[in-house]
């Protein structure tokens, strides 16, 4: 899955633990393509790792609640590696909810170098800024390396219901490498003439 990143689109760069350059940007519109190739790229046990269930596909109403997002009240990340659409971060967060909803995705075949981590990282990064209490999850308990994470980020966990669930506190705990890139980025997003104003809460498509 080929992507093209235009030379002036708002980036932040990492080095992952194989030595490979993660290209993280905040998600647009027009990576919807990207993003409905990416799942289909998905074998059946991370779509059920990330949806729950083993999703073939998405909706049209689904896919536009995922990509047309106000990177505010819900903000987007996508990621590139070798310039192959590789992952994906979000959180939501609704009303005065003080917790938003995060989730990270990263395609198969980039799992296990850091990506999922580097995303997440960047969720928090943005988190903290905005002054957002926690990040609320949910986690397959079979999702191993997710947790491994979780509690590297001394993530407050319990399982409910055959999930596991928890929230993350963005405090300064929390030690983002590359948190000064990301903020400029996500700057850069909200004061650019063509940014639309946040679009207040939309409940989640049934």
């Amino acid at each position: 899955m080929r992507i093209e990143i235009p030379p002036d689109r708002p980036r932040v760069e990492v080095t992952l633990n194989d030595g490979s350059i993660a290209v993280m940007s905040p998600l647009l519109p027009s990576d919807r393509e990207y993003m409905i190739e990416g799942l289909s790229e998905m074998s059946l046990d991370s779509r059920y790792m990330r949806f729950g269930q083993g999703r073939y596909t998405l909706s049209g109403k689904e896919w536009t609640y995922l990509t047309e997002v106000d990177q505010t009240n819900h903000v987007a990340w996508a990621a590139a590696i070798d310039g192959e659409g590789a992952g994906v971060a979000r959180f939501i967060r609704f009303g005065d909810d003080d917790c938003a909803e995060v989730a990270v995705t990263v395609l198969d075949r980039f799992q296990s170098n850091g990506l999922g981590t580097a995303l997440l990282l960047t969720m928090v990064a943005i988190a903290r800024h905005d002054r957002i209490p926690a990040l609320c999850f949910e986690v397959v308990p079979s999702n191993t390396q997710v947790r491994e994470v979780l509690h590297q980020l001394q993530a407050d966990l319990r399982e409910v219901d055959g999930l596991i669930e928890g929230r993350i506190e963005p405090g300064p705990h929390i030690e983002v490498p590359f948190e000064d890139e990301v903020l400029e980025v996500m700057r850069q997003v909200r004061d650019s003439p063509g940014f639309v104003p946040p679009l207040g809460d939309r409940p989640a498509p049934g």
